[in-house]
């Protein structure tokens, strides 16, 4: 639905996606955000079970240590997290259960230890943290036409929010090239906005405490619901996700430019994640995910794939 065309000599890229409905939202920082009625772009807050068969890879083998020693008992929530060895994340295709049997198991104690963690922090590591629709971090101009289309709705405001999502793009010569049919781009994020999500999630990934795969191909990366076990809880960052990304970008703007493919309940769930792609070596390798020395342990491309969603935004978050 969404292009965020920031430029980075970053070698490292950090996909924010979001699905909703069936639509997904995705943040990452390398490649470049999109949004489409076919699921060509992705950030989501829900997983579609139906469409992934359990027993291909539910019951992968666990190799993590997960057991806590005596002297452990009366740690806390917290220290207990980061004593775990979370198994190391292989498989890349159908591996939304890859290891489930593990996070399951410590499904509760990280949450609980999500908890703690943001107690722990200092008060003013989030202050503002959920706030992204306020004119500095979203492209002024869209913000503009979002705001005025809220407060005073009516056909001409409409026009004015769809005339920032474009379905061309240009190439590194300032060409323009037309995108597929149902791919839409945009100037989503200020440089500010995009410094503002990077520090959030930087400060989530840093915390000592194990984190689920993304998703069934990509395996750096981390979700962001409150209820999948592994994922990320953190407040800050699902208000941002729910709050400002899905419910005064995502539904509205993906109604209104594919109103023949949403309905007024279809876009009510989601799904969101980050990925992290690493073109810090010769991206040629990758082909052998069985060679122990080769990338297979980097992501480093997405295959051709189709989400399971009705809106998928993607926002590149590279500076």
């Amino acid at each position: 639905m969404a292009k965020q065309s920031l430029h980075s000599s970053n070698m490292f890229t950090i996909p924010f996606c979001i699905i909703l409905g069936a639509a997904t939202i995705c943040f990452s920082r390398a490649a470049a955000a999109a949004a489409t009625s076919s699921g060509e772009t992705t950030t989501s807050s829900y997983i579609d079970e139906t469409c992934i068969d359990p027993e291909a890879s539910a019951n992968t083998n666990i190799t993590a240590d997960t057991t806590i020693s005596d002297s452990d008992i009366s740690a806390s929530p917290l220290a207990k997290a980061r004593t775990l060895k979370a198994p190391l994340a292989s498989a890349t295709e159908d591996a939304e259960f890859e290891h489930s049997t593990f996070w399951e198991d410590n499904g509760s104690l990280l949450k609980y230890a999500w908890a703690e963690w943001e107690e722990e922090m200092h008060p003013n590591s989030f202050q503002g943290a959920g706030k992204l629709v306020d004119g500095s971090f979203i492209n002024p101009v869209l913000s503009m036409a979002l705001e005025d289309a809220f407060s005073n709705p009516s056909e001409l405001m409409e026009a004015s929010v769809k005339s920032n999502w474009m379905n061309s793009n240009h190439d590194e010569e300032h060409h323009p090239t037309l995108l597929p049919k149902g791919v839409y781009t945009t100037q989503l994020l200020t440089p500010s906005g995009v410094s503002h999500i990077r520090t959030l999630l930087d400060m989530a990934t840093t915390s000592g405490i194990p984190t689920r795969r993304p998703n069934g191909m990509n395996r750096h990366g981390i979700i962001l619901d409150p209820n999948v076990d592994g994922a990320v809880p953190v407040k800050a960052l699902l208000n941002l996700v729910e709050e400002e990304l899905n419910n005064r970008v995502v539904r509205p703007v993906g109604r209104m430019l594919f109103p023949d493919r949403v309905g007024c309940e279809d876009d009510l769930s989601y799904f969101a994640f980050t990925i992290r792609y690493d073109g810090s070596e010769d991206d040629d390798n990758d082909n052998d995910d069985n060679d122990e020395s080769s990338t297979s342990k980097r992501d480093v491309k997405l295959k051709e794939h189709r989400d399971a969603s009705i809106v998928t935004l993607n926002i590149n978050l590279n500076l």
